[in-house]
């Protein structure tokens, strides 16, 4: 999909539900409207907000803990990429690596977010009560197929990120893939 011809912004949309590249003041597209939609999901199925912090770095911060790991590539994309990720090349602060605080300049490596410290099946299984007429096992399905959505949502990279065709294909709104382990 193209970019659209727009200035790069990080403030078109509340920040619970804003996408990676408006946090980073990047380029973006209709994109970030799927990452509001998974996080959207979320809050729609648990009554609670996924990504809850009080400055695009805290947003940055859950956004890893939640989706993993950045690539270097993008998150040293954008005009604000170098308030939260490290640029530069020398040993101690590898590339891309999180600026959890500038002012001190704590960093934490990139793979530290692999796997994801907030895994999305384990928020759901917490969070998601076994729905009437449902037994454990279709539950647990029904569960992991909408954990995928909502990753699949939201993924860092729009590039990587679902499209909204594909994401109305998912096998979560194909109701006898729940059944199946």
């Amino acid at each position: 999909h193209e970019l659209l011809e727009v200035d790069p912004t990080s403030y078109i949309c509340s920040r619970w539900y804003r996408a990676v590249e408006l946090c980073l003041c990047a380029k973006y597209d209709t994109q970030i409207d799927v990452w509001s939609a998974g996080c959207t999901l979320f809050e729609l199925a648990t009554s609670l907000i996924l990504l809850n912090g009080a400055s695009n770095n805290e947003m940055l911060l859950e956004m890893l803990k939640v989706s993993g790991m950045f690539s270097q590539r993008f998150a040293t994309t954008g005009e604000y990429a170098a308030r939260h990720f490290n640029a530069s090349g020398n040993l101690q602060n590898a590339n891309g690596d999180f600026r959890v605080d500038s002012v001190n300049n704590a960093v934490l490596p990139m793979d530290s977010f692999v796997p994801p410290p907030r895994p999305m099946m384990v928020l759901l299984q917490d969070l998601v009560c076994t729905s009437q007429g449902l037994d454990a096992t279709s539950h647990r399905a029904v569960l992991r197929h909408f954990a995928d959505l909502v990753l699949g949502c939201l993924r860092p990279d729009p590039a990587e990120r679902l499209t909204p065709e594909r994401a109305l294909q998912h096998r979560l709104f194909r109701s006898e893939e729940h059944t199946s382990e």
